[in-house]
């Protein structure tokens, strides 16, 4: 790891001192000069948009002429309210009118909206995301301005601070998509309520906004930008996938998969087991905009990469995906980098010629964005255009000089396969406009086209949508490739198409997981009879792939038939047991006993055992299962490490229910239980929410407070510092005045004491410090802990300066939160003059001084 320089702490000194500053309101900006940029070699990179063309572009599309649609901010960085009155943004529309690639033509296509983030032509129209709604917005006239407006689904709760509604855009089915963060919702699709909730999501309707409903969701704070795959896979970045510490992602998105984080806001999801992972971690660099690349000009290797605009870290990515089982795992490499500050990255857009447009935002966005420090509204920006050297593209990208409104089904069919991307799409679409004059081609290019258009083929007759189209896509799910028969999965999926369910049975056995993932996704939500038994047969060879074992189980779930899932319960694989139990455990009509999970607990597959605690910690009536299955393992003299795990989660869960209360006082109190025992019952105890001590346990706890390990006896202490209680007061303050005891031991005795409240004390205070002198390691350590998680007064952080200058890595890292108590400017100062000379700086990431400095 590389140490951090001055520049590094001064810039963090920045974030601090920001807390100070008034937000910028001013409206005098500088003459626009581009940042420094960089891109790999063999590309160049040009301005093709600046101000006054655009003053803050937030994302970009275009229109099949080849106009570019932008939402613009006003650079003011406004909550909700201040929105709402206001309206201050809007979404610009830029021409090339000579053509040199240069845009030189700025028009207001639609003004008072409060915070577009998003924005998509299709059939004719834009459809934007500006909360608390998805818009679709028409020029009627053709005179370059809205004039009709109209709310395609609406609901959605907002901030400003751009963990809002993002999107929408268009899937490979015809069916708009979008993306809601964590900040509540209350959706109705006409009198229906379709969601309410808190979670985020991923939602989806038909482009006239019916047949809405949620695809998946989580506990994220903010999914932003998704894009399919040909075949009709979905990724989309993410802002604060993990939190503790926080890291991005992308997210392969599948039917009704739930994401981590918030416990709260994943209590409203039906869960399949553990959530589901990322596809690629990316740490904290705040993601926006993504995009699959499809064009031929910058060669094979880049076909279907990924490219992925970072928002804090000044960059854009390349992400190479590959297959992993049912999903996907991914490697990313620089593309595009700044060296200045206040360029901020947020969406990137491919043109007909293969060509990406940028969009830099400038410096103006602070409110939901602590690493950008101060809103610096003068700070414009841009778009950019990346272009392959000596590589031009494709003659007549967008395919303006075929004809589209008379071309016959049959020269419509021959585009499908077209490698212009813009021409295949208008293919698709234009056959779709034709309806059932246009099935018999595409049936003609299901049985002789190549792999690239009866991809097209099934995605054009599910737009299509009728009996005869639907007939057509079943064909493609026996087709010879693996991934038109995913994409006819998916479209049976979308168009509910009951009369495939024998065919979406036989592949649940296909050779390739994503194939299996789609048909079972398909199975549940058209709740197909009979698909109970194959569905459980297929969990058999899902044990190792999280996507498809999710997908399987999922459509148990929605089948909801609890007599035959239950059958899974007894199978002797795993694998089956575990996604039945889930299935019973989720379902509307499930119904388990505690003598078909508890038995689970003690089972050789670590899964099962997982998913069986899963379902138990939901269920305190099972509490005298669960006791009897405590005092069973207590028992033993020896415990397996798996049991140890389990004993302390279950102690967490259920230590405030009475007849466990009993059981681990009763154990507590005897003699013969071992020390690793009486730590492992300790830990679980202290971690328990609202636990209280049970009058059985106060003998055994003072017991063990006169131990001669110190190890238990801290257990002891943290475990009355969860559970303040009168009864032991005198013992501590005696262990708190005691000078022959350890100084971490009479600290943590003395914050035990009940009705401790405000500072910590003086007296405490110095012992602490005083252990900065210990020669080992884990006692600095813990007094390093124990400090940051004190209430401390602004002279006692002043004083932790010099114990932050010697630090060593691991004591450092322990501190950090210190960082974060005073808004005192000279106090910061002084931390982090003393944080630049510590031995453990090199152990920090910016990552870390951000979170400590951040808002």
């Amino acid at each position: 790891m590389k140490r951090i320089g001055p520049l590094a702490i001064l810039l963090a000194a920045a974030v601090a001192v920001s807390w100070f500053l008034p937000e910028s309101g001013s409206s005098a900006f500088e003459p626009f000069e581009p940042p420094p940029l960089q891109v790999p070699a063999g590309f160049e990179i040009e301005l093709v948009a600046a101000p006054p063309l655009v003053q803050h572009p937030v994302m970009a599309a275009f229109d099949d002429q080849g106009r570019l649609f932008v939402a613009d901010n006003a650079g003011l960085n406004l909550r909700k309210d201040e929105l709402e009155e206001q309206l201050p943004n809007l979404i610009r529309l830029l021409e090339d009118t000579d053509g040199d690639g240069i845009f030189d033509k700025s028009t207001v296509f639609a003004d008072e909206m409060t915070f577009p983030q998003g924005v998509l032509w299709h059939d004719g129209a834009l459809y934007s995301a500006s909360p608390p709604s998805i818009w679709k917005l028409e020029d009627t006239n053709g005179d370059g301005v809205s004039d009709r407006r109209q709310e395609i689904a609406t609901g959605f709760e907002y901030t400003g601070n751009a963990a809002d509604v993002h999107g929408p855009f268009l899937s490979p089915t015809g069916r708009l998509f979008w993306c809601h963060g964590r900040k509540g919702h209350e959706v109705y699709e006409g009198d229906r309520l379709v969601s309410k909730g808190l979670g985020a999501r991923i939602w989806t309707s038909r482009p006239d906004g019916s047949d809405l409903h949620v695809f998946s969701g989580g506990g994220m704070d903010n999914p932003v930008e998704l894009v399919f795959t040909e075949e009709g896979d979905i990724f989309g970045t993410v802002d604060i996938f993990y939190s503790g510490p926080r890291a991005d992602a992308i997210v392969h998105w599948v039917y009704g998969g739930v994401y981590p984080w918030m416990e709260r806001a994943l209590a409203e999801f039906k869960k399949s087991g553990d959530l589901l992972p990322p596809a690629v971690n990316l740490g904290h660099v705040a993601p926006a905009g993504l995009l699959r690349y499809q064009g031929m000009q910058f060669g094979d290797d880049y076909r279907n990469n990924l490219f992925l605009a970072e928002f804090n870290t000044h960059r854009v990515m390349r992400v190479m995906m590959e297959r992993d089982g049912s999903s996907f795992t991914g490697e990313t490499e620089v593309f595009l980098s700044s060296t200045s500050p206040d360029a901020h990255f947020t969406d990137i857009v491919e043109d007909a010629d293969g060509s990406l447009l940028i969009i830099d935002t400038g410096g103006w966005f602070r409110i939901g964005c602590p690493s950008s420090g101060v809103a610096k509204p003068d700070v414009l920006g841009a778009i950019y255009r990346i272009r392959k050297k000596g590589v031009s593209g494709p003659k007549d990208p967008r395919g303006l000089d075929l004809e589209w409104e008379t071309a016959s089904p049959q020269e419509l069919a021959s585009r499908l396969n077209d490698d212009r991307p813009v021409v295949r799409d208008r293919a698709v679409e234009a056959l779709s406009r034709k309806g059932s004059e246009a099935i018999r081609e595409l049936v003609k290019v299901l049985a002789e086209g190549e792999r690239q258009s009866r991809v097209q083929a099934v995605w054009t007759l599910t737009r299509i949508g009728t009996e005869p189209a639907l007939e057509a896509v079943r064909s493609a799910l026996q087709d010879k490739d693996p991934g038109v028969r995913q994409a006819a999965c998916r479209s049976v999926f979308t168009t509910r198409d009951t009369q495939a369910g024998p065919l979406l049975k036989t592949l649940l056995y296909d050779d390739h997981p994503s194939v299996r993932r789609e048909a079972a996704a398909a199975l549940g939500r058209l709740k197909v009879p009979g698909a109970v038994e194959p569905l459980l047969v297929a969990l058999e060879r899902a044990n190792e792939d999280r996507m498809l074992h999710h997908a399987l189980t999922y459509a148990l779930i929605e089948l909801d038939k609890p007599q035959p899932t239950s059958a899974g319960l007894r199978s002797d694989s795993p694998s089956v047991q575990r996604g039945a139990l889930m299935a019973l455990d989720q379902m509307d009509s499930g119904h388990l006993e505690p003598g078909q999970v508890v038995p689970l607990l003690d089972s050789e597959d670590a899964q099962l055992r997982d998913a069986a605690l899963m379902v138990i910690n939901e269920r305190t009536e099972w509490t005298a299962s669960v006791a009897e299955l405590l005092n069973r393992w207590l028992e033993s003299p020896a415990l397996e490490s798996y049991q140890q795990d389990m004993i302390r989660n279950l102690v967490v869960r259920f230590a405030s229910q009475d007849q466990i209360q009993t059981l681990l006082g009763r154990v507590l109190a005897k003699p013969s239980l071992s020390d690793s025992n009486r730590l492992l019952l300790l830990s679980g105890m202290a971690r328990s929410p609202g636990i209280e001590i049970h009058p059985s346990w106060e003998q055994p706890l003072k017991e063990s407070l006169n131990s001669q390990n110190q190890e238990l006896v801290m257990a002891v202490l943290r475990l009355l510092r969860a559970a303040p209680s009168a009864r032991f007061d005198e013992e501590l303050k005696r262990i708190g005045g005691d000078p022959d005891r350890q100084p971490l031991v009479r600290v943590a005795a003395l914050q035990a004491v009940s009705g401790q409240e405000g500072r910590l004390a003086d007296s405490s205070f110095e012992l602490l410090t005083r252990m900065f002198d210990s020669t080992t390691v884990s006692v600095r350590v813990e007094a390093a802990g124990m400090l940051a998680g004190a209430d401390l007064s602004g002279d006692q952080i002043r004083q932790l300066a010099p114990l932050i200058e010697q630090a060593g890595p691991l004591e450092l890292q322990a501190l950090l939160p210190v960082l974060h108590k005073s808004k005192e400017v000279e106090v910061g100062v002084a931390l982090l003059q003393a944080l630049e000379n510590s031995p453990g700086l090199f152990a920090l990431t910016p990552a870390n001084i951000r979170r400590s400095f951040g808002d």
